[in-house]
């Protein structure tokens, strides 16, 4: 076991070394290493991460959780949480198969899942699993440690996160957790969008539906660390879709931040906003909120400019026209995000397809690699 890892408390802290059965290919997976959480990663709290082979020569990556690591501290019912855990585990399968069947090629695929039961000290317990594609890294760790720091490699990957976006709503989802950790690297060309856990379908019922902000709130869009009286009033499964889809869009602006600051454009935002104004501590509307939140992003956009100070010409042209597209992703009014043509379609109001032309242009203009 990886020396950066605390003694093993739980069943799915004890898996090294396991043989598993999956429900979808016959043949065993063998958990050959846990893989240590990266500090600087914000994602994998619910779970532990394993690297696993497959008899047929297969490389995995095995996400398992139970209920008792789920449970720790929760002095809950014990049978509600076993039957919170059951309904998170059923519903990101159900989603990961919707993904599978509609070829989303931009979202990690699930290679398998499963589940058995120990008997640890005496005590019953299940251990639930999903063996995923193996990746090289997410784009923050890989960007940290210096193997991926390439101009057009940012364009590249916001490329590949925005055609996931596309992918997901064309489905009628929404991811809710964009993040750093979440955009997944397998090599120079290809990134891919995981953990759909905490997505919103308009097909199937999520465990997550009823939260304002269902997935990190550090990186939230304004509408959800606020009171913002649509996400209340929406009165359907397809109304709540599309206000989803709009924090979808504000994450995927977020993430080109990102890319140019190397810091998501919420955590930045609120530190240029004044302690009466912050959502723990805001009274007013959603919308009496809105000037100071422009304010502090105008603040924010100002860091922005500096990070390309060191940039070439044709670089810094570039950054100022995905700066534009940034104020169009990152708008915190929701019923004003997106682009400015797209909003003029009900019908494709939070379309990203603008932006995956506009990515794609992006890294070909500056000769990504091979000019892909």
């Amino acid at each position: 076991m990886n020396d950066a890892e605390p003694t093993p408390q739980f069943p799915c802290e004890c898996l090294e070394g396991v043989e598993l059965d999956g429900s979808r290919r016959p043949g065993k997976w063998h958990v050959t290493q846990r893989i240590a959480r990266d500090p600087r990663s914000t994602g994998g709290t619910f779970s532990v991460g394993y690297r696993v082979v497959h008899d047929d020569g297969t490389e995995g990556y095995l996400k398992a959780t139970d209920t008792s690591f789920l449970w720790q501290g929760d002095n809950s019912d014990p049978l509600a949480v076993m039957g919170q855990v059951i309904q998170e585990q059923t519903f990101e399968r159900d989603i990961l198969e919707v993904c599978r069947g509609n070829n989303m090629d931009r979202i990690v695929v699930a290679l398998d899942h499963g589940e058995f039961d120990t008997d640890e000290g005496g005590v019953r317990n299940y251990v639930f699993f999903i063996v995923f594609e193996m990746a090289a890294g997410d784009v923050r760790t890989q960007i940290l440690v210096g193997e991926r720091y390439s101009f057009a490699w940012y364009f590249h990957a916001l490329h590949n996160l925005a055609t996931a976006v596309g992918q997901l709503h064309r489905a009628s989802i929404s991811h809710n957790d964009i993040k750093p950790s979440n955009l997944l690297v397998f090599d120079d060309l290809l990134q891919k969008l995981a953990d759909v856990g905490r997505a919103t379908s308009a097909e199937i019922a999520g465990p997550f539906d009823v939260l304002r902000c269902p997935g990190d709130r550090q990186y939230a869009a304004p509408e959800q660390l606020y009171h913002w009286r649509g996400i209340a009033a929406a009165s359907d499964r397809q109304a709540m879709l599309s206000i989803r889809q709009a924090s979808d869009l504000y994450l995927m602006g977020s993430m080109a931040y990102f890319f140019v600051t190397g810091s998501m454009l919420t955590p930045m935002v609120l530190t240029f906003i004044r302690a009466t104004h912050q959502p723990q501590n805001w009274e007013g509307t959603f919308e009496d909120v809105l000037p100071y939140w422009r304010d502090a992003m105008g603040a924010a956009m100002r860091l922005y400019d500096s990070a390309t100070h060191s940039f070439s010409d044709k670089q810094r042209t570039t950054t100022e026209e995905l700066k534009s597209a940034i104020y169009q992703l990152c708008e915190p009014d929701p019923l004003e995000r997106g682009h400015p043509l797209s909003r003029r379609r009900i019908e494709s109001h939070y379309d990203v397809q603008r932006y995956i032309s506009l990515f794609n242009r992006m890294r070909l203009e500056h000769n990504y690699l091979l000019k892909h």
